[in-house]
């Protein structure tokens, strides 16, 4: 039960106030702050020197100051993704269904990528309500899309038709 002499034990919580009272009043609490892009970048060129300079700056940019989320994007076209979601979501009026449908048709291919795409979104519109564009219309549509992605998952629900919904919705809030 007590740790060898001259020891330190790191515990890291994302929810601090669900570890039992006599836990966390034998930890000294350590706030982190996320990465800045300039951190990611150079952990990005270190890590994965394959990647294109372009790159290196894009998944910097998204990774909201975390190096796992960047390398994630990195290996899984995360990049691509999000550009695509830019494309779609920004079209206005001129909404390219082909682009949504291959956009969805990707999300739907894969859990893996299905996860990705909807982090993604979700960063889409979290973007929005920090830029102030109508941010309450932005708040009940996260929810929303939270909502959406555990009923898909939950009950088995067709990601293409989902993720084609989620555009919807976005496009109808902007």
């Amino acid at each position: 039960e007590e740790p060898p002499a001259k020891s330190i034990l790191l515990l890291v919580s994302h929810n601090p106030n669900k570890l039992l009272p006599t836990i966390r009043s034998r930890c000294a609490k350590l706030n982190l702050e996320p990465l800045s892009e300039t951190n990611i970048a150079m952990l990005l060129r270190r890590f994965l020197p394959e990647l294109k300079e372009k790159e290196v700056q894009g998944l910097a940019k998204i990774s909201q100051g975390s190096i796992g989320k960047a390398i994630n994007y990195a290996t899984n076209d995360g990049l691509k993704i999000y550009e695509d979601l830019q494309a779609v979501l920004y079209a206005g009026n001129r909404f390219d269904l082909s682009k949504a449908l291959n956009l969805a048709s990707s999300a739907a291919s894969d859990e893996n990528i299905w996860q990705l795409t909807i982090e993604l979104v979700l960063k889409f519109v979290a973007d929005l309500v920090k830029s102030g564009e109508k941010a309450e219309n932005f708040f009940e549509l996260y929810d929303e899309i939270v909502k959406t992605n555990n009923e898909v998952i939950g009950l088995n629900m067709d990601k293409k038709q989902a993720m084609l919904n989620i555009f919807y919705m976005i496009t109808k809030v902007m």
